[in-house]
């Protein structure tokens, strides 16, 4: 599974690389719109749910880890909603995560990629 984990994690870390690469601070840190979140804020956000997550995940996996390896093979008998089509999306749950770091309060962009990849190594 870490290895699983690990790939996937090194994959996001490459795109994330990938989208930023030539972007200024002041791109980063510029809200498209009023009321919406800039490209820093959306990124402090996935830190932080990452980081209030994975004690959870931690702890499920070591729970029902077995359950999961003896269901592997099996096809999925459902099918799955796609939540980005529904008419009430974006949801409302920012707020439990909300970012640390805004336009306001912006920081460095090798800041923002440091605590990206601190939270990231807790899996490596």
């Amino acid at each position: 599974m870490q290895h699983i984990v690990s790939t996937y994690l090194s994959l996001l870390d490459s795109q994330r690389e990938a989208a930023l690469d030539g972007l200024t601070e002041s791109q980063i840190w510029q809200r498209p719109a009023p009321k919406e979140w800039c490209i820093g804020e959306i990124l402090d956000h996935n830190v932080r749910l990452f980081v209030s997550m994975l004690p959870g995940l931690h702890f499920a996996w070591a729970i029902l880890g077995w359950y999961g390896r003896l269901r592997r093979r099996r096809p999925y008998s459902a099918e799955i909603e796609n939540i980005y089509k529904r008419p009430s999306f974006p949801m409302s749950f920012s707020y439990f995560w909300t970012p640390k770091y805004n336009p306001k309060k912006p920081i460095p962009q090798a800041a923002l990629k440091a605590e990206m990849e601190s939270a990231h190594a807790w899996m490596h």
